[in-house]
């Protein structure tokens, strides 16, 4: 009769013990995630496309030639100036 006891003791414990260690992580999470889950999770997306942004084509001479430049045209001398002067910036750098 006293082992019956001690095992349910043990499982009880076992029980305790593991509903506290997934409170604990439920606790972590929340301090992660923060009062806001909506901004965290835009934020990580933020992170991810920023991640992707590194790729070799964002770097290469069809990208500044093909993309940046011709963006300025149509636009108002405000906003085509700092795209054309970004561009020259950057064509005499690139190898590739």
């Amino acid at each position: 009769m006293t082992s019956i006891s001690v095992n349910l003791g043990a499982s009880r414990r076992a029980r305790r013990a593991a509903s506290l260690s997934i409170r604990n992580r439920i606790e972590a999470l929340r301090h992660f995630v923060g009062e806001d889950p909506l901004v965290s999770a835009l934020g990580l997306l933020w992170l991810l496309d920023g991640t992707l942004q590194f790729q070799p084509f964002m770097f290469s001479l069809s990208f500044v030639n093909g993309i940046m430049a011709p963006t300025a045209a149509g636009n108002p001398g405000v906003v085509a100036q700092p795209i054309t002067a970004v561009s020259a910036f950057l064509l005499p750098d690139i190898r590739f």
